[in-house]
């Protein structure tokens, strides 16, 4: 009897120590998928940040280059403003001689 009881007791810390380490094992793996989880998270997180910033940084390009065209118009129209007014005075003192 003594031999089946501790068999029995065995047995029962058997799987005790068997649930456990399942338990644990469980606990780990979801710990695992977790920590996964919010790794793909983060990475998401860091893509989005990162279109972001291209986007940003195309836009300041795209503004860069309309404020340079607009510099340029703004010479040219000067500059046709300076030829206009040197063929006006021509022009007046053509007509004055």
């Amino acid at each position: 009897n003594r031999k089946a009881v501790k068999r029995k007791i065995k047995n029962s810390l058997a799987a005790e120590v068997s649930e456990k380490l399942i338990r644990s094992q469980n606990e780990t793996n979801d710990s695992q998928r977790r920590m996964v989880q919010v790794a793909e998270r983060k990475v998401t997180l860091l893509e989005q940040q990162v279109t972001l910033l291209e986007r940003r940084a195309l836009a300041a390009e795209r503004k860069a280059t309309a404020e340079e065209q607009l510099v340029l118009l703004k010479e040219k129209k000067l500059h046709q403003q300076c030829r206009n007014e040197i063929h006006a005075l021509r022009m007046n003192n053509l007509k004055i001689l």
